[in-house]
């Protein structure tokens, strides 16, 4: 069977495709309500009815900054934890490419401090 993209009007092909995330009764409460969270967030910004979505729906690696979706269901503020780019309209991508660049900073930071803090442990 070949797959297609979900997003209406993309039409990628030979690109790697991936799933709307899913989420089990059965998890323990707090990751079952991040999932449920990114699940929600995933068809807002589709702008997909779950009652449209069946096991072979996906989305092509044009709609994620680093060209596939954030491993971490926790880490919401990652840019790829939801599709993001090419979903609505080019104002929302300038503001997804700033959130792209506000999180590498974060990130970097994050990295200084990390290294800051054990060198300071190396010190004493």
């Amino acid at each position: 069977m070949s797959w297609r993209c979900c997003v209406s009007g993309c039409g990628s092909e030979g690109v790697p495709l991936f799933r709307i995330p899913k989420f089990n009764e059965s998890l323990k409460t707090a990751l079952k309500e991040k999932k449920k969270e990114r699940r929600i967030v995933w068809l807002q910004k589709l702008n997909v009815k779950e009652c449209d979505l069946n096991n072979n729906t996906r989305v092509c690696s044009r709609h994620f900054a680093s060209g596939r979706p954030c491993k971490n269901s926790f880490d919401n503020s990652h840019p790829d934890w939801a599709p993001s780019l090419h979903v609505r309209n080019s104002v929302f991508d300038r503001v997804v490419q700033r959130n792209i660049s506000r999180h590498s900073r974060r990130l970097e930071r994050e990295s200084r401090t990390l290294e800051k803090n054990s060198y300071m442990a190396y010190l004493l």
